[in-house]
């Protein structure tokens, strides 16, 4: 499925690879946008991009926020990177899978942990790899989860 963990796209001149659309200049942002555009604590040029949407892009960037805000959101952020990689791997979600093994960096998982998500849900269940207990019981509930659903029953659970 995906491999290790990709190095982000830089471009000649030491860049982030730029979107068909640009990402927005922050002058010309409102200041609410502008402090918006700084709720997540690394660069995305995809949110970037949306700020040109400034109706939707101030409320969504509070919904996102809280994700992030330890305050508001119950689950650690390993814990919430873990399920969110899981499931990226098992619905073959390629831009969420690659944007979120650089966020679960940031938040200090470990590399071997990001690299290792294309186990099989067996092989998980059966202690393999790198996970701690606390790991295997979310990736259990996720794989309980996948199975559940009706929508995923077509797709190949990993």
């Amino acid at each position: 499925m995906f491999g290790p963990l990709i190095p982000r796209a830089i471009d000649a001149a030491g860049n982030g690879t730029m979107a068909l659309i640009p990402p927005i200049d922050n002058s010309t942002l409102s200041a609410a946008g502008y402090l918006a555009l700084q709720t997540i604590p690394f660069k995305r040029n995809m949110l970037s991009t949306l700020a040109w949407a400034t109706g939707l892009f101030i409320p969504l960037m509070g919904i996102l926020g809280g994700c992030f805000d330890g305050r508001i959101r119950q689950l650690p952020g390993q814990d919430w990177q873990l399920i969110v990689l899981r499931v990226g791997h098992v619905l073959d979600a390629k831009y969420v899978y690659d944007n979120n093994q650089y966020a679960a960096q940031i938040i200090g998982m470990p590399v071997e942990k990001i690299n290792n998500f294309n186990m099989s849900s067996h092989d998980i269940a059966a202690g393999k790899g790198p996970w701690t207990h606390r790991d295997r019981l979310i990736l259990n509930v996720c794989i309980f989860s996948e199975a559940s659903r009706p929508n995923l029953n077509s797709l190949s659970i990993k």
